[in-house]
């Protein structure tokens, strides 16, 4: 009987020991959106995606493109490259700016600051201020004061 038990409580030990070391894999923070923002950037409406990288667990820096089209008194066609400083976990602070392109050689700058906040039923929210500063008429130093509202999904 001794010569059975032995090796079993061995068996055990060891079965039990590599159970016990098993290490979870911590979850990654999601690295990506999708959103339609009405005003902002684009004026009226956008469609983005984002991708957003990690430097410190509340400090992320975010870069994205954006598209959108419309057709009041002609047809425009916005095509945006973006980037943000993001401060927070859940509820942040952004901190960015975007590069609009008119399909019709205008280029334009809109700095952008406002509020983000990030579900882990992966629903994003983005609310701020984003003025349009219009550097192609130098001598009228055009600028529009904005706001943009966001929704979209986290992946």
């Amino acid at each position: 009987m001794k010569k059975i038990l032995l090796p079993l409580l061995f068996l055990f030990v060891c079965l039990f020991k590599a159970w016990t070391q098993v290490e979870e894999i911590p979850n990654e923070p999601l690295k990506n959106a999708v959103h339609i923002e009405l005003g902002g950037a684009a004026g009226y409406y956008s469609v983005n995606y984002e991708h957003r990288i990690l430097i410190q667990p509340q400090h992320r820096i975010a870069a994205g493109v954006g598209f959108s089209y419309f057709n009041i008194l002609g047809t425009v066609t916005i095509g945006l490259l973006s980037a943000a400083y993001l401060y927070g976990e859940k509820h942040n602070f952004e901190l960015g700016t975007s590069l609009g392109y008119i399909f019709n050689d205008e280029f334009y700058f809109v700095p952008r600051i406002g509020y983000r906040y990030e579900t882990s039923a992966r629903f994003l929210f983005r609310a701020g201020f984003s003025p349009l500063f219009f550097p192609k008429d130098y001598n009228k130093n055009i600028i529009v004061p904005r706001g943009y509202v966001s929704v979209g999904y986290i992946f």
